[in-house]
């Protein structure tokens, strides 16, 4: 699947590099039509101890004509170019009376602090970085005011810019250039897009665009070429600008090594404890009966305890369901910790308990009930052992793990006693990466090696908390973790080390998810696997 989505993209991006020149409907608008005609040469656009590559260069000058999107491979350094352009733009204001922003986007927290730091040490602006955790929210037009002031180059996510255009804090004839860094993502009602439609298209004085990213297409199904030229024609619409891809690619691959691709394949999972799912089923249902009988009986007096009733409620079954796709995806071994998670993450606030005692009683019983469940059908009642006190083919054939958790952690044997690994394994569940972790963790000839995981900071109970992703992104930047589970989150753009194995346990369910995370592995001889399901071939 990974390399027919890849040829699809591939093919697109050549369509769209031999049409582009002549495009009819592309007429590029900047507020300062002297930006971008300041001849390179007068213009110091390296960074401190930084000597671009020849095909950084090509783009940057593509970049001070144009509106442009640059389309590179993970690595490939184009937080570099943009700030180049962002040195010889900022260098072009200075030199006027008019005070002028240059504002790059970035959708995460994580990039924008990661592309702060960048821009602040790679550059002599004033520099500074912009987050909803920083209290925007309660900022006023004086707090704004100050801030555009006293500074060159603002990031922020895209939402603050948002919020401040509409609240009319910021005007788009301030910005003199606009950096949309992973600029994939302008679809649908993505503020990046609410951003160019609602105020640079409406714009009588436009700044200039610089999109970054390392796949233009997004979508989940690509049936064709023609497919991903739709996709990138609508991006370059809305980015009011065009996509570049380097002609010559022979420098970045002897910069950007290209991983070993490889598929390997499991067998579909065969769990033999079918009647473990029946008495689960049959305790869920059990349990749920139980937390409604409670809502019907505060129905009349306490509204609001009725609420937080059925927020529990919906609760218990969304842990319910992840413990069901442990046991289906990754075998008995991991449901039974994804249930010690789901207890050990039971307790609610102690107010809601004052109130509602029973509910939170239930709740977390509801799962010491399942883990004695799950827990009888270990041969061992050593269910902390790594071996089980069995060798792992056996631990298969029981069901104890899956074909495809056996197949990984084959694959991490592999790798010997070295100390040198730095291994990312793509899941697409938080689930997953923690039960994974914790599994891989008991597995005694896995021993040498640090393992850890990493997921996103939603709202939810099983996130990791920022400072605490910061951290663990250390310890594997500077090897001291050497496999790390993780979800989506280190796919775009976070700074991470190059590794010398990227495994996809999830497949990709897009073109871009694929081309980032196979970019991760940029080791020389690196290793970039993906876990495939065996199809079986039935008679008729």
């Amino acid at each position: 699947m990974g390399m027919r989505l890849l040829f699809c993209f591939c093919s697109a991006i050549t369509c769209t590099q031999q049409t582009s020149p002549n495009k009819t409907s592309f007429n590029p608008m900047t507020p300062n039509p002297d930006t971008t005609n300041v001849p390179l040469s007068q213009c110091s656009c390296n960074p401190k101890s930084f000597n671009p590559r020849r095909y950084q260069s090509e783009v940057f000058e593509v970049a001070v004509q144009r509106n442009t999107i640059a389309v590179l491979d993970t690595g490939a350094g184009k937080t570099m170019i943009a700030v180049m352009l962002i040195r010889h733009i900022g260098k072009f204001i200075k030199s006027t009376d008019q005070k002028k922003l240059i504002v790059f986007l970035a959708p995460t927290v994580h990039l924008v602090n990661q592309q702060f730091e960048v821009i602040r040490d790679c550059t002599d602006l004033a520099v500074e970085e912009y987050y909803g955790a920083k209290g925007i929210d309660d900022w006023n037009s004086s707090c704004w005011e100050k801030e555009i002031e006293e500074h060159d180059v603002m990031v922020m996510t895209p939402q603050i810019l948002l919020d401040g255009l509409r609240k009319a804090f910021f005007n788009m004839k301030r910005v003199s250039l606009l950096v949309i860094d992973e600029c994939h993502r302008a679809s649908g009602n993505h503020p990046y897009v609410k951003i160019m439609k609602e105020f640079y298209h409406t714009s009588s004085n436009k700044p200039k665009i610089f999109g970054m990213t390392a796949s233009p297409v997004v979508g989940k199904v690509i049936s064709s070429a023609m497919d991903c030229n739709g996709q990138i024609s609508s991006l370059e619409s809305i980015l009011d600008s065009q996509i570049y891809a380097i002609k010559d690619r022979t420098e970045l691959e002897l910069c950007v090594p290209s991983a070993m691709e490889t598929c390997r394949f499991y067998n579909e999972a065969q769990f033999l404890s079918k009647d473990l799912k029946l008495k689960m089923e049959g305790l869920w249902s059990q349990f749920d009966a139980s937390l409604l009988r409670l809502q019907q009986l505060v129905e009349c007096q306490y509204k609001d305890i009725r609420h937080k009733l059925e927020k529990m409620q919906k609760r218990l079954f969304n842990d319910y369901s992840k413990i069901l796709y442990c046991l289906d995806d990754l075998g008995l071994v991991c449901a039974y910790e994804a249930a010690k998670f789901c207890l050990e993450n039971s307790s609610f606030p102690q107010q809601e308990c004052e109130f509602n005692s029973e509910g939170c009683s239930q709740y977390a019983h509801f799962f010491n009930e399942l883990l004695q469940l799950i827990g009888a059908y270990f041969t061992t009642d050593d269910t902390n052992s790594g071996d089980f006190g069995l060798d792992l083919s056996n631990a298969v054939e029981l069901g104890y793990m899956s074909p495809k958790l056996y197949e990984l952690i084959q694959i991490l044997k592999s790798f010997g006693e070295s100390k040198d690994v730095l291994c990312l394994v793509f899941v697409e569940r938080i689930v997953t990466a923690k039960v994974i972790d914790r599994f891989v963790k008991k597995v005694k000839f896995l021993s040498h090696f640090t393992v850890s995981y990493l997921t996103g900071s939603n709202t939810s109970t099983d996130s990791v908390a920022p400072k605490v992703q910061k951290e663990i992104l250390h310890l594997f930047s500077s090897g001291k973790v050497n496999i790390l589970f993780a979800t989506d989150v280190v796919e775009e753009g976070i700074h991470v080390p190059k590794c010398s194995c990227v495994i996809r346990f999830d497949l990709p369910k897009t073109v871009r998810s694929y081309v980032q995370s196979r970019g991760r592995a940029r080791q020389n001889n690196s290793l970039f696997v993906m876990m495939v399901e065996r199809i079986r071939v039935r008679g008729r």
